[in-house]
Parts: structure tokens; C-alpha cells; sequence
């Protein structure tokens, strides 16, 4: 195999890791109630970290208990409204700088 091969055999091997982490993604925030045309969005460009990012922007409802994205009003499973976030459940730390109250 000449260089040139080996170089596109390995961005073809990239580009499919990208988009299939991307797509993982996708499915897990579109499975905890996230706006699907953001998500996707975001499993395009940002590929494996939208993938980070959906197992992070989660937490546990307080009704049913599934795994639902920080930003939702209420539950898309229960139909339960989401209270305001208490100073515990906020997130912390140098990434987060604003106060999320839902």
C-alpha cells in the first residue's frame, strides 16, 4: 500500500468513528427528550463529544426516575413538570458559568 492509501484508509476509518459516535449520541439525547434538529446538529459536528455530552447534560426525572436531559421543562415519559433545580443538583465547576434553574 503507497502512503497516499494507508492516509485515506485511516481518514475513512476516522470519519466513520466521528459520525457513528455522533450518531450514538443523537440517539441517547433524542432518547432523553432532546430537540432532535439540535442534536443532530450536534452529532455532526461535534461527534464523539455530543456523545459525552448527552451522558452529562442528564439526570434522573423526580417522578419516574428515567434519565432526562437538564434543559426540559417537563418529563417527556411521565408528563411530570420538572421543578427548579435545587444549588446541589446544579452543575459546578470552571465550565458552568451561570446558574441553570431548571
Amino acid at each position: 500500500m503507497e502512503l497516499v492509501d494507508v492516509l485515506l484508509l485511516m481518514a475513512l476509518v476516522a470519519g466513520t468513528l466521528w459520525l457513528g459516535c455522533g450518531l450514538v449520541g443523537f440517539l441517547v439525547a433524542r432518547s432523553r427528550g432532546g430537540n432532535q434538529a439540535h442534536w443532530a446538529a450536534y452529532a455532526l459536528f461535534l461527534g464523539p463529544f455530543a456523545l459525552f455530552l448527552a451522558f452529562q447534560l442528564s439526570y434522573p426525572c423526580p417522578q419516574c426516575s428515567t434519565q432526562i436531559l437538564r434543559g426540559l421543562r417537563t418529563c417527556p415519559f411521565c408528563q411530570h413538570p420538572i421543578p427548579q433545580l435545587s444549588e446541589e443538583q446544579n452543575p459546578k465547576g470552571s465550565f458552568w458559568s451561570y446558574r441553570r434553574s431548571w
